[in-house]
């Protein structure tokens, strides 16, 4: 690829990715070379192909969020990133989650279910008692409450945290 062969390229690419789904390290690669030509549904496909083998892998299940992300698909990458928050409860994914949410509920025109899935989302993470509350948490819950008409509730956060 480097070397501008790019036809060469991706003829291997047809030859490698049936053989190689198993292996997260080829799959990575796979993925990046897939992105590099701009083919972003192809890395999609893959992503979501190998999910089920590597489940438990997060590095895969970030890889297939973001490519989501490359193509707006908002709520399978809000999906994508409750399953990782499910599987490895690290706090970043439920903010992943919380984001999409957001994002999609800009588009909606009753947006009430989803930002109020989003906003108790949020509190949880707040009761958890390893969670740091850092600026961009901060950020998107003010988003979230000032979404839902709740502007008391977060002057109170912004005066109770400063």
């Amino acid at each position: 690829m480097k070397l501008g062969k790019h036809s060469e390229c991706q003829d291997l690419l047809v030859e490698i990715k049936p053989m190689n789904q198993r292996d997260p390290y080829t799959i990575k690669y796979l993925v990046f070379i897939y992105t590099a030509f701009g083919q972003n549904e192809e890395a999609t496909k893959l992503l979501e192909a190998v999910q089920t083998i590597h489940s438990e892998r997060d590095d895969l299940g970030e890889q297939l969020f973001f490519s989501y992300v490359r193509e707006g698909k908002l709520l399978k990458q809000q999906n994508q990133g409750l399953h990782l928050y499910k599987i490895h409860t690290k706090d970043i994914y439920a903010q992943w989650a919380v984001e999409s949410m957001y994002l999609i509920s800009l588009s909606l025109r009753f947006e009430t279910k989803i930002l109020d899935i989003a906003y108790l989302l949020l509190l949880k993470l707040m009761k958890e008692p390893n969670f740091e509350i850092d600026g961009k948490f901060i950020r998107l819950y003010l988003k979230v409450l000032t979404k839902q008409g709740k502007y008391k509730e977060a002057l109170d956060f912004i005066d109770m945290k400063s």
